[in-house]
């Protein structure tokens, strides 16, 4: 991934902004500041460096358009005409909120208990880290100083001029203007109608800038009054749409369906995700105790391998485009580095950090869910506002460790591994935040598995389970774990994972484990010629029972996941002589090593079936069709459908849906004849990295990696 070194463009603004300082003639701009207590009399205080001046305040007048590094930098000046560099992060990215947006010549910034940091140039100024320790002073605030409001524009416009000017400013999409407009409109005296209007246009500028709760309170909701507006409904139902609460949505856009006609809304494409709708769904799970993992997912009923768990839209999502060069995406792969933890995250992480703090401050009314996931030893505050403006008291800890990383669609990316398309970079730098699936705890053998679309995350069980089972999931692929050093794996989440698989590779002794490394040597040396006769795979079958010995604990309590690939290359091998017989015996194999219980898998009158579930593994679907294939060869055909059956079922699992399971899947042969060969060259070199950089891919550690287009509607004239 290229990283750009942007040394000397920084370098260089420093240099620009202070020639602007020696212009200015300030000579005492950086020596004290005019730091004013918030009650009582106003009294200068010298700035200390490092130092958070609590109870106090800052009122700034921007002097200069802003810069964009990374953050927001511009040249301000106070009452006492001192100049500094102010500093603003967590601002959203130059391609959805421009610098010069956030700040312009001649706005005024009240900057709450600044903070004051040493520069790149070795100048200094206030630093603001906290979208609330920010207030955008209006032209009309009395706190605005007198020799600042001569230079103000008139203020005593009517109602319709300032709403003729918020309609011109929502035609050049400049939607803060047009909140900014319509809101000293509504404060001039106008008719109720008149009233009405201007919200109804202000919501859509809230909608456009992220602010839903504003949004939907500007439509009237939920007292829309016995003739409602179509558009009052249409933007209600977005606004509660995002706000994530789908059942409000769905009584809403009932009452639009009523009179009007709904219009259609876009869609995404295989570089950009769709945000998708969702209606409200009942949920089997619910949030509980679980022990020494802290809170967790239970089902609260019995549900079966392949039943629906959790269908969920993102509280907040960074979408990194995978093409490169395009503007697709909402975040941008960056750096991220966290100096108090020494941990360093390549991918959407800092953008879902400026995302997820952009949301909590526009949108108060969600940040409630947010905060009560897992934030480690952090204590946030009690309070939610101060001076009328929301708190957003956000660490980056209770972002990351809850994120996941999300491809655009769980199917293409299983699509593009069937037909071994290479890969530069398997590594998903888009991430997001789901709420209830942040709950969900880890292990290796787990009882789910979870797929995206878009930025909806779906999640189905991978086993039968009873009332009060806890739903897991893996953090990280369980697949090649031969010996202890898995323990780095999660130390990202601050837990060793206690999963059987993970206590066996604790408790084999270097014996054993030597052992599996040899086994797995030859396996190799057999594998990479050109072609496997019978006499080979008489070989690797005694290996592979040389192998499976080394475990103390059968097979349904400690899966083999070293074993799977060798024996699914076994399964091809049969398949591709048409010896049936042998093919099944190998598929059951390989639903041993994954942990499966099977009855059935051989030629006996015994019916085909699985009594206990195991590993859903990406390849499962193709095991199962092979073994439809096998079964059809020896006739029995009742067999053969319930493998078909089971091979939906896996495919549903994997990718939450199976609508798509024919298109992917055209025809038992076509697939082989695709992935036969392919498949092998994979299984063997998968093999090889057993063989010599076990302890390397157990120690290695890669980052856990993690709107909707809104539809343009005219505003009312």
């Amino acid at each position: 991934m290229n990283v750009h070194d942007v040394t000397n463009q920084y370098a260089q603004q420093m240099r620009e902004h202070k020639r602007t300082l020696l212009n200015a003639q300030k000579s005492a701009a950086y020596a004290k500041f005019a730091l004013y207590l918030i009650l009582g009399v106003r009294k200068p205080k010298d700035g200390q460096l490092e130092t958070h001046h609590r109870g106090m305040y800052l009122l700034l007048r921007s002097l200069t358009p802003p810069q964009r590094m990374t953050g927001v930098q511009v040249l301000m000046e106070d009452e006492e005409d001192d100049v500094m560099l102010l500093q603003l992060y967590l601002q959203e990215d130059e391609t959805i909120r421009p610098a010069i947006d956030v700040v312009t010549v001649g706005t005024i910034l009240l900057v709450k208990e600044p903070y004051f940091k040493v520069t790149a140039n070795g100048q200094c100024g206030p630093r603001v880290d906290h979208l609330s320790d920010i207030i955008h002073i209006q032209r009309d605030d009395t706190r605005v100083p007198y020799a600042w409001r001569l230079q103000l524009i008139d203020l005593n416009q009517s109602a319709e001029t300032l709403k003729l000017e918020g309609n011109s400013a929502m035609a050049a999409k400049e939607y803060r203007d047009v909140i900014t407009e319509y809101t000293y409109a509504l404060r001039q005296t106008t008719t109720e109608n008149e009233i009405e209007i201007i919200k109804r246009n202000r919501s859509l500028a809230f909608l456009r800038t992220k602010q839903f709760d504003a949004a939907l309170a500007d439509t009237g909701f939920p007292n829309f009054g016995p003739n409602p507006a179509e558009k009052a409904l249409f933007r209600a139902s977005e606004a509660l749409y995002f706000l994530k609460r789908f059942a409000d949505c769905w009584d809403v856009l009932e009452l639009l369906c009523k009179p009007f006609q709904a219009p259609a809304s876009g869609g995404g494409s295989e570089s950009s995700p769709a945000a998708l709708g969702s209606r409200y769904i009942h949920r089997p799970v619910e949030v509980k105790q679980t022990g020494s993992k802290g809170r967790g997912l239970v089902t609260t009923k019995a549900v079966k391998a392949g039943d629906l768990l959790l269908c969920e839209k993102a509280f907040s999502h960074a979408h990194v485009s995978d093409e490169i060069g395009s503007a697709g995406g909402n975040a941008k792969i960056s750096l991220l580095i966290n100096t108090e933890n020494n941990k360093v995250l390549l991918g959407g992480q800092a953008g879902l950090i400026t995302i997820i703090a952009q949301k909590l401050y526009n949108n108060p009314s969600v940040a409630s869910a947010f905060n009560s996931l897992y934030h480690g030893s952090y204590k946030g505050v009690s309070a939610s506002a101060v001076d009328g403006e929301p708190i957003v008291p956000y660490r980056e800890n209770r972002g990351l460790e809850n994120a996941f990383g999300s491809p655009v669609s769980s199917l293409l990316s299983h699509r593009k591994m069937l037909t071994g398309k290479p890969k530069a970079d398997k590594t998903h730098h888009s991430c997001g935040i789901w709420i209830m699936a942040s709950y969900i705890n880890h292990n290796c053998i787990s009882t789910a598995r979870r797929t995206f679309i878009g930025d909806m995350m779906i999640v189905r069980a991978a086993c039968d389970m009873e009332p009060g089972t806890e739903v897991t999931f893996w953090y990280r692929s369980p697949e090649y774990k031969l010996t202890n050093g898995s323990g780095d794996k999660f130390k990202h989440w601050g837990f060793v994972c206690d999963c059987a698989i993970c206590k066996d590779a604790r408790e084999t002794g270097f014996g054993a484990a030597e052992d599996r490394r040899r086994l797995l040597r030859s396996l190799k040396q057999i594998f990479n010629l050109p072609a496997l006769h019978d006499a080979q795979i008489v070989k690797v079958e005694r290996l592979l029972k040389a192998f499976d010995d080394t475990y103390t604990h059968p097979a349904d309590q400690v899966p083999r996941l070293p074993l799977c690939d060798s024996h699914l290359v076994l399964v091809w091998a049969h398949a591709s002589r048409r010896y049936w017989i042998k093919c099944l015996g190998s598929f059951g194999n390989v639903l041993t090593s994954l942990g499966f219980v099977a009855v059935g898998v051989d030629s006996s009158t015994t019916r085909f079936s699985i009594t206990k579930w195991g590993l859903v593994i990406n390849t499962l679907v193709e095991v199962f069709l092979h073994a439809q294939a096998a079964f059809t060869g020896i006739e029995a055909m009742e067999d053969a459908k319930r493998a078909g059956e089971y091979a939906k079922a896996a495919y549903k699992i994997i990718l939450g849906e199976n609508t798509t399971f024919y298109k992917t899947y055209k025809t038992v042969d076509e697939t082989f004849r695709n992935l036969r060969m392919s498949r092998c060259a994979k299984a063997s070199k998968r093999i090889a990295l057993l063989v010599g950089k076990v302890h390397e891919v157990e120690k290695r550690l890669t980052t856990k990696s993690f709107e909707v287009e809104d539809r343009a509607r005219a505003v009312d004239r």
